[in-house]
């Protein structure tokens, strides 16, 4: 019975430090941007996904990059936007609206 429980625990010590790794951004995107203008950020997550707060309203979203280095944003509503990383800036392509990263 000793050895049972001896090898539960092991095994389960084992799984348990083979599941915890720490992830690595899949784009440099991937982090907390604000609009200096309004009370809005975004939150580009690892898994293309994310969450956007206007006026503490929040509305998730999920974003790709596209071969020409732009990313495509599509709102729950599936608005199409599309932002080009200038810098340290995300520009929403055909205004002069942009993101900074938050520190």
């Amino acid at each position: 019975m000793k050895k049972l429980v001896c090898l539960l625990i092991m095994g389960l010590s084992l799984a348990a430090g083979c599941t915890k790794s720490e992830t690595k951004p899949v784009s440099p995107v991937v982090g907390t941007w604000k609009s200096g203008e309004k009370d809005f950020t975004a939150t580009f997550n690892n898994d293309y996904t994310g969450n956007a707060v206007l006026n503490g309203k929040k509305a998730p979203f999920t974003w790709s990059t596209q071969p020409d280095g732009s990313l495509k944003v599509v709102d729950e509503s599936k608005n199409n936007l599309l932002f080009k990383q200038e810098g340290d800036k995300l520009v929403f392509v055909g205004s002069k609206i942009y993101l900074v990263r938050v520190k």
